[in-house]
């Protein structure tokens, strides 16, 4: 609050005028500065939340896809275990096979 004092001195009182005028204008700028500010912590933590979604969807996915990989990698270990165990007896077999048909085919 400030003070006139009597008689008026038109130069003061415009000065003063211009003053209270000026304030009024600069508060109200802070308040609109203040409204975007408010605005983009929202957007903000909104978008932060988001990405903690996301974040976590991701970890879930990578963790089942690892599990399918595991499981994968298993299925291929035992079929090359199999495939290992097979072919020796596979190859002395076919081997026989031929020596016998040779046998017979010349005999």
């Amino acid at each position: 609050m400030d003070y006139l004092h009597k008689p008026v001195n038109p130069s003061v009182l415009r000065s003063k005028v211009s003053v209270f005028a000026e304030l009024h204008r600069k508060e109200r700028e802070v308040a609109v500065a203040n409204r975007m500010l408010l605005a983009e912590v929202a957007e903000r933590r909104r978008a932060e939340a988001r990405l903690s979604e996301l974040n976590a969807s991701l970890d879930q996915r990578v963790t089942e896809r690892t599990a399918e990989l595991q499981e994968s990698r298993a299925r291929l270990l035992e079929a090359n275990r199999r495939k290992d165990e097979f072919w020796p007896r596979w190859r002395t077999n076919c081997a026989t096979r031929w020596r016998r048909c040779g046998m017979r085919c010349t005999s």
